[in-house]
């Protein structure tokens, strides 16, 4: 059964959209990865303001209230950081599997491109055994023609 030309070239074209899609998708992860790091480095800054003025709010501390105060926006601080850092691992996962999709699409762009690639040297091929026959056929039918009866 021989595969037709236009199923070859419908495969190839169906397969680097598919391959599109998934590069538009791990570029899409890939961005709010870098959101992500954005967001962990400003919870990380926050919480490095918030511990120096920790520190400077303990030396002047009058009472134990304005340490359970510094104590309690400390651990926000805290907890956005591990917040931030959760979101970070989630989007880091999420390009990874998006990378491996597209990379899965690549291969599979390939392999039908080399389909394509075969089918064209066989259609090169019969076309060319094809116009061989003709020239081999000619002379033979020339010579009947000529010969006496």
């Amino acid at each position: 059964m021989t595969i037709s030309r236009r199923t070859v070239r419908a495969l190839c074209d169906v397969r680097g959209r598919l391959r599109d899609l998934a590069a538009a998708e791990h570029s899409s992860r890939s961005e709010t990865q870098l959101r992500a790091e954005e967001l962990v480095a400003a919870a990380r800054h926050e919480l490095e303001g918030s511990l120096e003025l920790a520190a400077g709010a303990v030396q002047g501390a009058r009472g134990v209230d304005t340490l359970d105060r510094m104590s309690e926006l400390v651990a926000a601080h805290h907890v956005c950081v591990d917040e931030a850092g959760a979101e970070l691992a989630a989007a880091v996962m999420m390009t990874e599997e998006t990378a491996q999709l597209l990379r899965e699409r690549s291969r599979q762009v390939l392999s039908a491109e080399r389909v394509l690639q075969r089918y064209q040297r066989e259609s090169a091929l019969r076309a060319h055994r094809q116009e061989q026959r003709v020239h081999d056929d000619h002379p033979r039918r020339l010579g009947r023609d000529t010969k006496p009866r």
